[in-house]
């Protein structure tokens, strides 16, 4: 072997030892990175968090609340007024709704609250209450503030299981869907209602 034979052969060995450890870190990282997208793909592909915000604003029928501002106003009336009647029914609410769904797989798993604004009729002024409507008799009370207000807050879990097209993490669903699902949750109504309170 000449020495220009063993210059190359030596140059070869030399070239191969340099770059041999960049080689094999270059294919590790790119290994750990492929490691990482496979494991980020599998998560995505099951589970997904998404919150969700609602407005509301319309017609309600609470006949509850009608028939107990019909039955109050026929004791209640307004001196110097022309206001046909004392306490307003509800006829029209606005809520909000929000909170967050987990989706795993074929369910949907969500908690959210529901909250209503206040609504019903407060009126100040000099009131006549009635308490014999066959005799006429009544109580005069000047400065009163008759109040009757409600508002509503609840919260809520339920669950959903989607026999035929699943939602799609970060898709949404894409099709005819057949669901059913439970849930458990607390309305809870806090109102003033009655005269109201006197102005000192």
């Amino acid at each position: 072997m000449t020495g220009k034979e063993r210059l190359f052969l030596f140059s070869i060995l030399l070239i191969t030892m340099l770059l041999l450890p960049l080689t094999l870190k270059a294919a590790s990282e790119e290994e750990m990175v492929q490691q990482f997208l496979a494991k980020n793909d599998a998560v995505k592909k099951h589970t997904m968090v998404a919150p969700f915000f609602s407005f509301s604003y319309g017609k309600v029928d609470p006949a509850g609340y009608h028939n107990f501002t019909g039955e109050t106003n026929k004791y209640v009336r307004m001196v110097n007024s022309t206001d046909a009647t004392a306490l307003a029914s509800i006829h029209r609410i606005t809520s909000f709704e929000g909170g967050l769904s987990l989706l795993v797989d074929r369910g949907l798993l969500s908690a959210a609250f529901d909250y209503w604004l206040t609504v019903g009729s407060s009126k100040k002024g000099d009131f006549e209450f009635y308490t014999d409507l066959t005799a006429g008799t009544h109580e005069d009370v000047e400065d009163f503030n008759l109040r009757s207000e409600i508002k509503v807050w609840g919260v809520y879990l339920d669950y959903q299981y989607f026999f035929h097209n699943p939602p799609v993490p970060y898709f949404g669903i894409r099709g005819l869907s057949a669901r059913a699902g439970a849930g458990i949750g607390i309305m809870a109504p806090i109102g003033i209602c009655g005269k109201g309170l006197l102005d000192s």
